[in-house]
């Protein structure tokens, strides 16, 4: 007879499994893009599980645009609360996902979605690619881009390859405001 934990860890990995079907169907809206949905479901998927080394993200809110509901904008202001914003159009370009977190820092982080029909097929893809890059490193933001075959390789390791390398931009934010030396 099976049961206690290893009936636990089954019926979360199929709990998982299925909520992660299921937003992967309804998430279609604002993202038309399957690699854009499975790394978007990833990262607000793992969140929760609150992992060491993405520790100052304990909370996430997700946003298509800038007009907040008051009750979002009051959860976003909760210490730690990632928000991440899809299909954000900044500088002169629509970003796939934009993240923040401004309870701790004003830095932020574009992550970019690169399916083959879009990025790297032609010379001038890749440059319009490496511009963008280019311009949004000069105006503050972290630039993260997957290629479609890593996130449908490995969507869990995209995003949180993603989310660590975000998180680690403010990590001494984050201490500072803790009050503890991190140096």
């Amino acid at each position: 007879m099976r049961g206690g934990i290893q009936k636990l860890c089954e019926q979360l990995a199929d709990l998982t499994a299925s909520n992660a079907s299921m937003a992967y169907e309804n998430w279609q809206i604002g993202m038309e893009s399957p690699i854009e949905r499975l790394l978007f479901i990833g990262m607000y998927s793992i969140i929760p599980f609150q992992e060491v080394e993405l520790m100052p993200l304990m909370k996430c809110e997700v946003t298509s645009s800038d007009n907040l509901h008051p009750m979002q904008a009051a959860r976003i202001a909760e210490h730690g609360t990632l928000l991440i914003q899809l299909q954000e159009t900044l500088l002169d370009w629509r970003a796939d996902f934009v993240l923040s977190c401004p309870s701790i820092t004003k830095k932020k982080a574009i992550i970019e979605c690169d399916g083959h029909d879009f990025h790297e097929r032609t010379k001038e893809q890749a440059a319009r690619d490496r511009s963008r890059d280019r311009d949004a490193q000069e105006a503050g933001y972290m630039m993260l881009r997957y290629t479609g075959s890593e996130i449908y390789r490995d969507p869990l390791g995209c995003a949180r390859a993603a989310l660590k390398a975000y998180a680690k931009s403010f990590e001494d934010e984050w201490f500072d405001g803790l009050g503890i030396n991190n140096k």
